[in-house]
């Protein structure tokens, strides 16, 4: 008796599971993700393999220019080039992760709540928004990266000055 009552529990909430996935599944329509499509290029969130390839080209190339100033302008040019490259060979893979950013989005937002945000992002104070968040994470990046090299530089003066001896390191 015990067996067919857990058989039935399990058969109920095979069912219950199998008729959540097709309701989640009718609710992501072809509207609703292009309405992911457009919330996400709308908050600045979505990038293109090209948008991402050229940004990171001209960071990484204004980062050669400050690292090895006065070199002949080709090398900054190869440099932005070989990067290009590099983001462009994994275009698939940064394809696949935006799909899975609207899926994401499909999944947790209502159409009536992609709607609304869709409205926030297209007024005045969204696109205010968007600009001081890119901002905001230009100027973290870059406080990121001096302080890892300030990190780097403390860490390596103290190993030096603490185990030096040990680890080999001439003072």
């Amino acid at each position: 008796m015990r067996k067919m009552i857990r058989m039935a529990v399990a058969m109920t909430a095979i069912c219950y599971m199998a008729l959540a996935t097709k309701a989640k599944a009718e609710q992501i329509t072809v509207e609703k993700i292009d309405a992911i499509n457009e919330l996400l290029q709308a908050s600045g969130l979505a990038q293109s393999p090209e948008q991402l390839a050229r940004q990171a080209a001209k960071a990484n190339g204004q980062e050669v220019r400050r690292r090895f100033a006065g070199k002949p302008e080709q090398v900054y040019v190869r440099a932005e080039q070989i990067v290009y490259e590099a983001y462009m060979s994994k275009a698939d893979a940064i394809k696949q992760a935006n799909q899975k950013v609207v899926m994401a989005y499909a999944s947790g937002l209502t159409a009536d709540e992609i709607n609304q945000l869709n409205s926030f992002y297209h007024s005045k104070l969204g696109r205010k928004s968007v600009f001081m968040g890119s901002e905001t994470l230009r100027f973290r990046m870059e406080q990121s990266e001096s302080l890892s090299q300030q990190l780097g530089q403390d860490i390596a003066a103290r190993l030096k000055s603490e185990l030096g001896e040990e680890l080999g390191l001439s003072n």
